[in-house]
């Protein structure tokens, strides 16, 4: 009995001691500010590689899924 009280203290203690960390808070951060415009250069080994990607993705986005009662406008939403 005293031996598993003195066994789970042991345990207390290692995991109250191993568990004390320095927590460390950044001083500043930097960044850099990129924007992407049609002006940029296009490269074709970025293109090459995200084509199959580009390809399954537009495939399923033309799929019809639903069909709406009402014709749907941009800027006059219908609320049901």
């Amino acid at each position: 009995m005293i031996n598993s009280k003195k066994i789970t203290i042991f345990f207390v203690l290692l995991v109250a001691l191993f568990s004390c960390q320095t927590i460390y808070q950044p001083q500043s951060v930097k960044y850099n500010d990129y924007r992407v415009t049609q002006r940029n250069s296009q490269d074709s080994n970025v293109i090459q590689l995200l084509k199959p990607y580009a390809d399954s993705v537009n495939k399923s986005m033309n799929d019809v899924i639903a069909v709406a009662e009402f014709e749907l406008q941009k800027n006059n939403p219908k609320v049901l």
